[in-house]
This record gives structure tokens, C-alpha cells and sequence, in this order.
């Protein structure tokens, strides 16, 4: 059987929200540099990210892939679930709220 796994539409603010998230979770839990993010990752992962692919997420200036983010939350990189992490970039948290319905993670 063939799975098709949809493309998370993200947001630009969302984009912006994660990566000011992730950069805040590396600044103030992490205490290091992009560089030290990668090799966090990369330690306990097995698989690296680039700090470039870092300091682009960040800056909001990239799109993440699922594989990143599988990443991210596997690492534990942003303290954040695979779900949180996806509502955020997706705005999802925003659209309940507007909607006055109760938001779930």
C-alpha cells in the first residue's frame, strides 16, 4: 500500500513564531551557539542538521521538513512534541482560538 503524507501548510508567522521558539529554547535551556545545536542533534539523533538549516529556521526564513522536524523532536530540540511543533508552524493554535473553539495539543 502507498502512503502520500500531505505538505504542512505553514504560515509565515508561523514560520517566524517556530523559529524564534527554537532559537529562544537554544539560548536560554541549551545555553549554546547554532553550532552547538548541531551537534546536540547530531548526538542524539545519529543524523545531523546543518547550522545553516538552523539559523535559516530560525530566522524564519526556511520551510521545515518533516524529516527536520522528526529530527527536532526526536533530539528534543525546542522542547515542543512533533504535534506542538507542527500546530505552530501551521498557525493551528491561532485558527481555534479565532474560532472560539478550545485548543487541544
Amino acid at each position: 500500500m502507498l502512503y502520500c503524507v500531505e505538505p504542512l501548510e505553514m504560515t509565515e508567522a508561523g514560520k517566524k513564531e517556530f523559529g524564534r521558539m527554537l532559537a529562544s529554547y537554544r539560548r536560554h535551556v541549551l545555553k549554546t551557539s547554532q553550532r552547538g545545536a548541531e551537534k546536540y542533534i547530531e548526538k542524539r539523533c545519529g543524523r545531523p542538521v546543518s547550522f545553516n538549516t538552523i539559523s535559516a529556521i530560525e530566522r524564519g526564513h526556511r520551510d521545515v521538513d518533516m524529516a527536520t522536524l522528526l529530527l527536532f523532536a526526536q533530539a528534543g530540540y525546542g522542547g515542543m512534541s512533533l504535534n506542538e511543533m507542527a500546530d505552530v508552524l501551521t498557525d493551528r493554535r491561532l485558527a481555534v482560538c479565532e474560532s472560539g473553539e478550545t485548543y487541544h495539543a
